[in-house]
């Protein structure tokens, strides 16, 4: 390497210095080039020490070429979080533009850049607020949900928490929302005790929220007792999960009385959970009323967009039929079969 910064112009040891900035060995265009300038990216480019890989829209090096320019420039520890504070409105501009991508594609993009972005969660710490919170909003965007990574799956959880440091008192919904979401990551990564403290508390957010403005917050306060009610039951708290879970239900059935079609899918899957609580506590003909439900409700959304509740749908079923031999009851196989007939 010593023979390639002989040779290179200011610009391209600038350019080879801004590298450091990038722990994953990978970067977009546009914030490699916002840190390294046009004419300095060239010239890496030039000097066969970093490319864009054009499948994945990123520059890639190898990580020997920054680990030399740590070596021969080094930054202070203030100096890089300095820059990489300057660059978020660039990581920020990037992730805006993954929602366009096919998930897929926009899961791998965040995985090979994941240092990078671990680097500028901590940055945002200390960046300007508007800044920082803008970034934060354009990664809770791109992130997927827990139960669609594994990779990622930590990773979701940090960021979320991340963004509940920055949040202040007066921000109730934000703080709500950040913490159901974070109850949710850290479920779906087995620290069930952490994800029940976080919900709980956004339970109570959500709580008071909408005594002040029930038509805005009732649905997310349901919301995160359908997810209190999960977390109580994967901890053996039956009881405790079955009082989260029925409040979910008696606020989704209000709702859905007032708009159906936007809250009887979400009733149908509480619908469900009732009938997990009440199976587990030995009330099986109460558990089967509630699954049978849950199915007969969601079965009119399942008819128009069978793909869309499939998913939903299987689990219904099997938890319906399973109920009905536990209970001893008759199926209805004329909704078994139609049912059968859409998951085809």
């Amino acid at each position: 390497y010593e023979w390639s910064a002989a040779r290179l112009e200011e610009a391209g040891r600038a350019a080879w210095r801004a590298l450091i900035l990038f722990p994953a060995g990978a970067a977009p265009e546009r914030v490699l080039r916002a840190a390294a300038g046009r004419p300095g990216a060239e010239a890496l480019r030039e000097a066969a020490l970093a490319d864009f890989h054009p499948a994945d829209q990123l520059w890639r090096w190898h990580g020997s070429v920054a680990d030399y320019a740590r070596l021969h420039w080094p930054l202070t520890e203030e100096e890089r979080r300095a820059r990489q504070a300057a660059l978020l409105p660039e990581w920020t501009a990037w992730l805006e533009g993954l929602r366009g991508e096919a998930e897929t594609v926009r899961h791998r993009r965040l995985e090979m850049t994941r240092a990078d972005l671990e680097d500028g969660l901590e940055a945002a710490r200390e960046a300007p607020r508007e800044a920082a919170r803008a970034f934060l909003t354009a990664l809770d965007g791109a992130l997927p949900a827990p139960d669609r990574t594994l990779a990622l799956r930590d990773f979701v959880a940090i960021a979320y928490r991340t963004g509940l440091n920055l949040t202040t008192k007066d921000e109730a919904a934000e703080r709500a929302r950040l913490l159901g979401n974070l109850g949710v990551a850290l479920g779906a990564l087995g620290r069930r005790e952490e994800a029940l403290t976080a919900t709980e508390e956004a339970v109570g957010i959500y709580r008071q929220l909408a005594q002040e403005n029930p038509q805005a917050f009732l649905p997310y306060l349901a919301t995160s007792l359908n997810n209190l009610g999960n977390i109580l039951s994967e901890l053996g708290r039956r009881e405790e999960a079955l009082t989260a879970t029925q409040e979910a239900v008696d606020i989704r059935r209000r709702l859905a009385e007032q708009n159906p079609q936007a809250f009887l899918p979400d009733l149908a899957t509480s619908l469900n959970n009732l009938g997990r609580d009440l199976s587990a506590l030995g009330r099986l003909e109460e558990a089967l009323t509630a699954y049978e439900e849950a199915v007969r409700t969601l079965l009119p959304f399942f008819r128009v967009l069978p793909a869309a509740f499939a998913d939903w749908m299987q689990v219904m079923l099997g938890n319906y039929l399973q109920a009905c031999e536990e209970a001893g009851e008759e199926t209805d196989w004329g909704l078994v079969e139609e049912v059968g007939r859409g998951l085809r």
